[in-house]
């Protein structure tokens, strides 16, 4: 008797050890795409948006980007169905083009390539194994479609992850950040020895950054995306970047500097620099990162970004 319940303690732990050993490889998985290490450059990249091209024409993408079924046909011919949808994305950013032209090849390295030109053609490349993955197809063209948007707009950063930075931040910001989100997965491969896991995702932000990004996008719209997020790192990384706005949004001058408030400042993990300078509160905008001034006259004011023209209720 003794033996098969020593058998029975044995297999228990050893499976419990193996499900450990699991959830520590999934979690270390799911670690790689998550932080928030490009923040300063997204900020920048937002407010490269609105100072090349203005709070009113920024308006103008407050519906976001929505590919409709009747759009394409899943019958359709691969090659046909990404030349459509690459001309509803162009049209969403507003594209002056005469064509697109979307190609599948074979060596490519990376999920997507563009071709920019100063002539009215551009040329994206895909890579082969992706021919028949719609929604990657759509991933991958919102960001390299955007490439083309602001290379129109003028708009381009150096060196060249800053530039990508730059890319990813315009495709969420204007709309697409439910689309990119989704195209993160991780996949659970079970066999009858193991069970394996293959991590997805697109760009060159992390999950949380990109919640940051539409979380930003939400409060400047005063409009929900997040709805349309699927399960699972979609979700987990919007969440994030949400507290992290949040985070931010209960910092001085924001709130007023009671006891409550200098508490919260002090035991939150993100702080903003306030600093004063010749009788102003110096802060930052919290949508584009704009250095704000607020005169010290302990009162409440509304302050207008002069980049975004996003409205703060702050306290001076």
């Amino acid at each position: 008797m003794r033996l098969f319940i020593s058998c029975g303690v044995i297999l228990a732990l050893c499976s419990a050890y193996n499900l450990f050993k699991l959830w520590r490889r999934r979690v270390s998985l799911i670690r790689t795409v998550r932080g928030f290490d490009n923040v300063e450059i997204i900020n920048s990249s937002i407010r490269a948006l609105f100072s090349r091209l203005s709070p009113a024409r920024i308006r103008q993408f407050s519906k976001g980007f929505t590919l409709l079924p009747n759009q394409y046909h899943h019958n359709d011919d691969p090659v046909i169905r990404v030349q459509k949808i690459a001309k509803s994305i162009a049209e969403f950013y507003g594209i002056s083009t005469s064509t697109i032209v979307v190609t599948f090849k074979d060596d490519l390295k990376v999920p997507g390539r563009v071709e920019l030109s100063p002539d009215w053609e551009f040329f994206v490349e895909i890579r082969s194994t992706l021919r028949f993955a719609t929604d990657d197809i759509i991933t991958i063209l919102v960001h390299e479609v955007a490439h083309i948007f602001l290379y129109q707009s003028g708009i381009k950063f150096d060196p060249v992850f800053n530039n990508e930075v730059l890319t990813d931040t315009t495709a969420v910001f204007l709309g697409c950040g439910s689309i990119i989100l989704n195209g993160a997965l991780l996949n659970e491969t079970k066999t009858e020895y193991s069970v394996s896991y293959n991590l997805q995702k697109y760009g060159y932000l992390s999950i949380d950054e990109y919640g940051y990004i539409m979380a930003k996008r939400e409060e400047y719209f005063s409009s929900v995306q997040s709805k349309d997020l699927q399960r699972g790192l979609p979700r987990i990384g919007y969440k994030s970047g949400r507290r992290r706005l949040q985070a931010e949004r209960r910092q001085a001058p924001f709130v007023p500097s009671t006891l409550v408030g200098k508490i919260l400042k002090y035991l939150l993990f993100w702080t903003r620099k306030v600093s004063n300078e010749n009788g102003k509160v110096i802060f930052a905008c919290i949508i584009c990162g704009q250095k704000l001034g607020t005169p010290k006259i302990n009162k409440k004011l509304l302050v207008t970004c002069p980049t975004c023209s996003y409205k703060s209720l702050c306290h001076s």
